[in-house]
C-alpha cells in the first residue's frame, strides 16, 4: 500500500485547504472552530470522510492483529452499547428506547470525529452566507415505498415528505438555462471539449435538470474520439439497440453486458472505457462486471426502454435536506440527546446549532462518544448464558473497557469478525463477503457560478476525470436555509469519484480493494490538484479560474462506501442470502447496518436496525 500523506493524519485541520481558502472564509471558520468547545466538525475542510485517525486502530487490528492489553476499566455500565453512529446505529438506539424504555442507558461509539456515517454534513460560511452540502448519503430515495418500520421512524422524527416536495425548486435549472452535459478532458482525450448532450442522466439526481440541447447522434461528431469510436457510439445510440422483449430472461442474468456489446459491434477501447465509468455512481461496480439484467436496470446504453418523465414531485428524487441525510442523523441525535440540538421540527434542524460538547455528558441516559474505535466486543460467559457484553475501544491510542447488557454492531460487516472473535467461523466468512465499494464525494465552494450559467452547465458526466460526475448545488430551501438564486452568489458543487481498476477483468470486490488502496495513497494535495485541473479545463471557457474562484474544498473520502449488492457474473450465491446468514445474533450481540441488508440505502439501514433490536432478549 502506498504511504499515506502526513496531511491525512492532521485530523480535520483547517489549513489543509491551503491557499485555496479566501481570507474571509478562513477567518469565519477559524473563529467558529477555535471558540467552540469542542470543535464543530461540519465546518472542517480538507481531507474528511474516513480519515487516517478514524481507521488507524481498525487497520492495526485487521491487518496486523494488534492486541491492546490491560484496557482501562471506565466503570461504565449500560443497557445497550451501539458500535457505529451512522443512520443504522442511531436508529438502533431510538428503536431500543421504544422497545426497552426511555430510561435505558445507552452508549453509542464511533471511530470518526462526527456522527452520521456516510450521512456527512459539509457546512461553509462564505461572507456571512451559509452553504450546505452532503458528503455522502444524499436522499430518502423513493420514500413512499419504505417498509412499515422505516416509515414509522420518519414519523417519529416528524419528517413530512410533502415539505421536501415544496422545498425543491423544479424550475431552477430551466430558468437559468442549465442542462446536463458531457465533458471530455484534455488529459484523457487530447483537448478540453464540452459537449451539451446528456450521456449519463444526472437529471435523476437533480430533478428538473434538462438534457443538453444537442441530439445525441448529432453530438457524436463533436466529441474528441477516433472515427471508429464515433461510428460505434452512433450504433449504440441508434434504434439498433435491443428492446427487453428481444432478450430472453434467462440470458439477461447469465450474459455479460460487454459480451452483448461485442455482438453489437461495440469493441473500441475508448467507448468501452467510457461505458465502464457510466455505471459506477450507482453501485461502484464498473460496467464490464455487469450482466445484461444489471446493465438494463442501470439504464446503460444499448437497450430501448420507455422513459416517462414525471412532473409529480412525490415521484422524484427531491426528498432530501440541503445537507443530505446528515439532517436525518441530526434529527435522530436530537431525539436521543435533546440538550445537544435545539428546535423541534424537521425544518428547523437545518439551521439548528448543535453542541458537540453535550453529546457525551456524564450521567446522561444516552451518550455519543466520537473518535473511539471499538476493537473488541465479547460475551461475558457462554453464548447461551451470557448476561453482559464487554466492549473495548481505543481513543487516542489508549484502550478503555465498558460493559452493557446488550450490544448492536452497526458498523461495517467486514470488520465484525475481527471485533467479535467468538463468532462461528462460517458466520465470519459470510460477514467478510460484504466488501464495500470505495467512493469520494468532494464539495467545492466557488465564489459565484457565472461560468456555469455562461456555459449552461447544471450537471456533467466527465469520463476522463477522477471525479466522473459534477453536480450543481441542489435548489432546496427549507427552514430558513437559502440556496443560491443569483449566479453572483457562492455555490457548493458536488464532485463524485469512484476509483475503478485501470484494466477490466477483476471481480467487483477485487476492484473495490484496488480502488481503496488508491484512495489511501492519495493526499489532499492530489485531490486538490485534480479538482483544480478538472474545473479549469471544464469551466475555463466561461471565465473560471480555480486559484481565484475556489473558496473551499472538502474531500469526503470513503474507503468503505456503498454496501455490496452482489454480482450476477461473479457471485455463485445471492449476496442477500449471505447477508441473512451473516447477521445472525450471537448471544446479546446483534448486527445492523445497511451491509446486513446488502443494500446501500437509508431505509435498509433503518430496517436492519429495527430487526437487530428486536432480536435482543431481556
Amino acid at each position: 500500500m502506498a504511504d499515506i500523506a502526513r496531511r491525512d493524519f492532521i485530523n480535520g485541520t483547517l489549513v489543509t485547504a491551503g491557499a485555496l481558502l479566501a481570507p474571509g472564509w478562513l477567518m469565519d471558520c477559524a473563529k467558529r472552530v477555535t471558540e467552540d468547545s469542542p470543535r464543530y466538525p461540519p465546518l472542517l475542510t480538507g481531507l474528511r470522510g474516513s480519515t487516517a485517525s478514524a481507521f488507524e486502530a481498525a487497520h492495526q487490528l485487521a491487518w496486523a492483529g494488534k492486541v491492546w492489553s490491560d484496557p482501562a476499566d471506565t466503570g461504565e455500565e449500560y443497557d445497550l452499547i451501539v458500535v457505529g453512529a451512522g443512520i443504522s446505529g442511531l436508529s438502533a438506539a431510538h428503536f431500543y428506547r421504544k422497545e426497552f424504555g426511555k430510561d435505558a442507558k445507552i452508549l453509542i461509539v464511533d471511530n470518526h470525529d462526527d456522527f452520521g456515517g456516510h450521512a456527512r454534513r459539509n457546512e461553509f460560511n462564505v461572507s456571512g452566507a451559509m452553504r450546505l452540502c452532503y458528503g455522502g448519503s444524499q436522499s430518502l430515495e423513493d420514500p413512499y415505498s419504505y417498509g412499515r418500520e422505516s416509515r414509522q421512524l420518519l414519523r417519529d422524527l416528524k419528517i413530512e415528505l410533502g415539505v421536501f416536495e415544496r422545498a425543491y425548486n423544479l424550475k431552477f435549472f430551466k430558468s437559468h438555462g442549465l442542462s446536463d452535459v458531457t465533458y471530455f478532458s484534455k488529459e484523457k482525450y487530447g483537448k478540453d471539449v464540452l459537449v451539451p448532450v446528456r450521456l449519463v442522466d444526472n437529471g435523476y439526481t437533480l430533478p428538473g435538470l434538462p438534457a443538453g440541447p444537442l441530439d445525441p447522434l448529432g453530438a457524436v461528431a463533436s466529441m474528441p474520439l477516433p472515427d471508429e469510436a464515433k461510428a460505434q457510439l452512433q450504433i449504440l445510440l441508434t434504434d439498433s439497440a435491443k428492446t427487453a422483449a428481444e432478450i430472453p430472461k434467462a440470458k439477461r442474468s447469465e450474459t455479460s453486458y460487454f459480451a452483448f456489446l461485442k455482438d453489437m459491434g461495440i469493441t473500441h477501447p475508448a467507448i468501452l472505457e467510457m461505458l465502464r465509468r457510466m455505471s459506477t455512481d450507482e453501485t461502484g461496480i464498473p460496467a464490464d462486471c455487469l450482466s445484461l439484467s444489471e446493465a438494463m436496470s442501470g439504464d446503460l446504453p444499448g437497450f430501448k426502454r420507455p422513459h416517462k418523465e414525471s412532473s409529480d414531485p412525490s415521484e422524484l428524487y427531491v426528498h432530501h435536506f440541503p445537507d443530505g441525510n446528515a439532517s436525518v442523523a441530526r434529527l435522530l441525535v436530537r431525539k436521543l440527546i435533546p440538550e445537544a440540538v435545539t428546535g423541534s421540527s424537521m425544518e428547523d434542524i437545518v439551521m439548528a446549532p448543535l453542541d458537540y460538547g453535550k453529546l457525551d455528558q456524564k450521567g446522561a441516559r444516552v451518550r455519543l462518544r466520537l473518535n473511539s474505535t471499538v476493537i473488541r466486543s465479547e460475551l461475558e460467559g457462554e453464548e447461551k448464558n451470557a448476561k453482559r457484553v464487554i466492549v473495548t475501544y481505543v481513543n487516542q491510542g489508549k484502550a478503555y473497557l465498558v460493559k452493557s447488557r446488550h450490544c448492536v454492531m452497526a458498523c461495517y460487516s467486514a470488520i465484525i469478525p475481527h471485533v467479535v472473535p467468538g463468532l462461528p467461523e462460517k458466520q465470519k466468512a459470510d460477514l467478510k463477503h460484504q466488501v464495500k465499494a470505495p467512493f469520494v464525494y468532494s464539495t467545492v465552494v466557488i465564489k459565484n457560478w457565472n461560468s456555469l450559467k455562461k456555459l449552461g452547465i447544471g450537471g456533467a458526466f466527465c469520463p476522463g476525470n477522477f471525479h466522473q460526475v459534477l453536480l450543481a448545488g441542489m435548489p432546496t430551501e427549507i427552514g430558513g436555509y437559502h440556496s443560491p438564486s443569483s449566479p453572483d452568489e457562492p455555490m457548493a458543487l458536488t464532485l463524485i469519484g469512484v476509483p475503478i481498476p485501470e484494466k477490466s477483468g477483476l471481480s467487483p470486490k477485487e476492484g473495490f480493494r484496488e480502488g481503496r488502496r488508491r484512495l489511501l495513497g492519495m493526499s489532499f494535495d492530489d485531490f486538490e490538484n485534480e479538482i483544480k485541473r478538472h474545473l479549469d479545463g471544464m469551466l475555463g471557457p466561461g471565465g473560471f479560474d480555480a486559484d481565484r474562484d475556489i473558496t473551499a474544498i472538502t474531500v469526503n473520502r470513503w474507503g468503505h462506501g456503498y454496501s455490496y449488492v452482489g454480482s450476477n457474473m461473479f457471485d455463485e450465491e445471492s449476496t442477500a442470502k449471505i447477508a441473512a446468514r451473516a447477521r445472525k445474533p450471537y448471544g446479546n450481540i446483534v448486527i445492523a447496518n445497511s451491509d446486513a441488508g446488502a443494500m446501500a440505502s437509508v431505509d435498509t439501514a433503518m430496517d436492519e436496525a429495527y430487526r437487530a433490536v428486536h432480536e435482543l432478549e431481556d
